[in-house]
């Protein structure tokens, strides 16, 4: 008698093993059919997506030791309100955004616009212009 009898006869025991057995192997069977589903890329992406999240945390945590500049972005670049109104209004009249006096005209930099937003321009060797928030 198997199991000290606690579930009956000897077959009893083996059937209620066979069952439990034939729902593990279903199972596998069903979790193996849907990998075999899935993408090749969806794999890949979930396989990198962890180093993503691991490097978000370590830039908070190297960040949270930071002192955080609270002084307004126009004097951090040499401007006054006034110089800032004076370039948009240079930019309204030339129709053309002026860049703050640490960058040259036309060079990757720091440019005031029409309406008196401080916004920093990459130039590319094409003479493309990217805006970077």
């Amino acid at each position: 008698v198997l199991l000290g009898g606690a579930v009956g006869s000897t077959n009893t025991a083996m059937t209620m093993a066979a069952i439990l057995l034939i729902l593990l192997l279903a199972v596998l069977v069903t979790l193996t059919r849907r990998a075999a589903e899935a993408s090749k890329e969806e794999w890949v992406e979930d396989a990198f997506d962890d180093d993503e999240y691991e490097d978000d945390d370590e830039e908070e945590e190297s960040g949270g030791l930071a002192v955080e500049d609270k002084t307004p972005l126009h004097e951090r670049h040499g401007l006054t309100l006034e110089s800032m109104k004076s370039l948009a209004e240079e930019a309204g009249r030339v129709g053309v955004m002026q860049a703050t006096p640490s960058t040259n005209q036309g060079e990757t930099g720091w440019y005031v616009d029409v309406s008196e937003e401080l916004q920093y321009w990459e130039v590319t060797p094409d003479g493309e212009w990217i805006r970077h928030e």
